[in-house]
């Protein structure tokens, strides 16, 4: 009797869709090893699967950019548009923004937009933050002048 052993599989999402058609996963489930229980082959001989599940952690923080506003030079009482983007490889699951450390908009996407009116002159910081579902943060930071 003939048996042969696969030692650990890693999936991507891609390979999971490409293998069952669809994948529901959170994201912070990605990359997934599977450790699959054992089955009879086609020419009846057993497949032994032996698996050891190392975690696979995500260590990297997104990265978020600022798209606007795109002119750093601002009027007093004027309405501000502001919106990023943030990236992960895993994926972003909220998205900050904050005028001088308080926060003005968020979102559960890797995109956020907000409204700002600066009432006084002077100089302002912008941050965007992006998180990921392992708790790692990106920050882009914009500095404004209003005048």
């Amino acid at each position: 009797m003939k048996t042969t052993v696969i030692k650990r599989v890693l999936l991507s999402a891609t390979m999971l869709v490409g293998v069952l058609g669809f994948a529901v996963l959170p994201a912070s489930a990605l990359p997934v090893e599977l450790c699959p229980t054992p089955v009879i082959g086609e020419d009846g001989t057993p497949v032994t699967f032996e698996c050891n599940p190392t975690p696979v952690l995500d260590t990297v923080a997104p990265v978020i950019h600022i798209n606007n506003p795109n002119d750093t030079q601002l009027k007093k009482n004027q309405i501000v548009l502001i919106t990023a983007l943030g990236a992960d490889a895993v994926g972003v699951v909220q998205t900050e923004l904050y005028v001088d450390g308080t926060l003005v908009g968020s979102s559960s996407n890797p995109w956020v937009d907000a409204t700002w009116t600066p009432t006084k002159r002077g100089e302002y910081k912008i941050t965007a933050k992006a998180y990921d579902a392992a708790h790692n943060v990106g920050t882009s930071t914009l500095a404004v002048t209003v005048k």
